[in-house]
């Protein structure tokens, strides 16, 4: 266990343990690098951290994580949240940023919450956002993901980042659970971005297996005829606005 002996922030901190489980205590941390390759980084309750990169590994939660900027992963990972939520501070960055960028690696999401808390001024934000040109392949198992959860009381229309959103060519999403949000166009009419891959529908760069969509129709990517089902998939409207993906088994829905 990692345990700060002073309540000062402190600025850098650079974990390399392939061989060893870490658990980072209560304190404060300016930017945290981890590599725990087979093992795992324990991130415990009471953590406060500016800026965390991952590069590989497992990363668990043991309690609510916010996060000054985003969470910035390169190599493969796994990252249990573990029921707790991984959030943005309302100050957080730029207008176009996301809880968790992806740059690269085989990465699995899973077990909590991931959401934004922007300000009206930085308000177009993501949960998840594969970026960059390097292969990136993301599987979100579970979870709750909340994009563009700046105001959600807002009663304009503005602008509204994709919940998960692909802009690498070379970046793939595959869903197979959880539920989705784009919080403030749930108060407004309009279009409602919980999927985009780079407002580009010629290509399936996220693949939807199962999960529930609040405002927006997977089979109908953003308004236009472009599916992100997978195959052997359809779309039940559970109630109004609200869409699940289920499993077709030999020609039933299960």
């Amino acid at each position: 266990v990692i345990t700060p002996t002073t309540e000062a922030l402190i600025e850098t901190l650079n974990i390399t343990t392939p061989s060893l489980t870490i658990e980072l205590g209560a304190g404060k941390y300016g930017t945290v690098t981890a590599l725990t390759a087979s093992q795992t980084l324990i991130i415990g309750e009471g953590v406060e951290i500016e800026k965390l990169v991952l590069k590989g590994g497992n990363v668990k939660l043991n309690g609510d994580l916010v996060l000054k900027n985003p969470l910035e992963v390169n190599q493969d990972l796994i990252l249990d949240l573990n029921g707790y939520t991984l959030s943005t501070a309302e100050e957080n960055g730029d207008n176009w940023s996301a809880a968790v960028i992806v740059y690269s690696g085989n990465v699995t999401i899973k077990g909590g919450t991931i959401a934004t808390n922007g300000t009206e001024a930085h308000k177009l934000m993501g949960a998840v956002w594969v970026r960059g040109t390097e292969s990136a392949n993301v599987t979100i198992e579970n979870g709750t993901f909340k994009g563009n959860n700046w105001n959600e009381n807002a009663t304009n229309q503005l602008d509204c980042m994709a919940t998960v959103y692909v802009s690498n060519p070379s970046g793939y999403v595959t869903i197979e659970g959880g539920d989705f949000h784009c919080v403030h166009q749930e108060q407004v009419a309009g279009q409602n971005q919980i999927l985009n891959y780079k407002n580009d529908f010629s290509t399936q760069n996220i693949v939807v297996n199962g999960g529930t969509f609040y405002g927006m129709n997977p089979a109908k990517g953003n308004g236009v005829e472009v599916s992100y089902l997978a195959e052997n998939t359809i779309v039940a409207e559970t109630s109004a606005g609200v869409f699940e993906v289920l499993p077709v088994v030999d020609g039933a829905v299960t």
